[in-house]
């Protein structure tokens, strides 16, 4: 995935949480999540969801740097 445009796309990743509420709160209430990791893309940048890594564009933006 690639960002175009003037905002940003912001990506939480929670396959790595340990422990969370959301099962014992009502709709609405107060969410305790441990080990969310959250990248925050703006335009030009990526994000390799297979290896839930942050993609760098280049200097010049014309090709996207995946390693």
């Amino acid at each position: 995935m690639i960002v175009i445009g003037a905002g940003d796309v912001i990506i939480v990743d929670g396959s790595e949480i340990v422990h969370s509420n959301i099962m014992d709160i009502k709709q609405g209430g107060p969410i305790a999540v441990e080990n969310v990791r959250i990248h925050s893309l703006v335009d030009g940048y990526g994000y390799n969801f297979k290896k839930s890594r942050l993609v760098i564009p280049p200097p010049d933006k014309s090709e996207i740097i995946d390693d």
